[in-house]
């Protein structure tokens, strides 16, 4: 694979992975929808196969690390950030 050929790759992945966080943040959206989004998420994860369960659960936990880094948040989003920071010293 080329060059150009990777990065239209990369692009359209990086594009879909996108759009699928904007669903569950959409969903996430709707009051009181937490606990089903929870329990969807959830119940395809382990539905999946174990190694892309690790993968998932990897991804998710770099997240929440990468999120703990934020220098900017305020009062909407404070509990999240410090929530992250403490599971980033586990």
């Amino acid at each position: 694979m080329n060059d150009v050929n990777r990065a239209i790759t990369e692009k359209k992945r990086s594009d879909k992975i996108r759009e699928a966080t904007k669903i569950i943040i959409d969903e996430l959206n709707i009051m009181g929808a937490d606990d089903a989004v929870q329990k969807a998420m959830l119940t395809e994860i382990i539905s999946s196969h174990r190694t892309l369960q690790q993968s998932t659960i990897n991804t998710l936990i770099k997240v929440l690390t990468l999120y703990s880094k934020l220098e900017y948040y305020d009062g909407r989003n404070e509990a999240s950030v410090q929530a992250c920071r403490e599971i980033g010293h586990f």
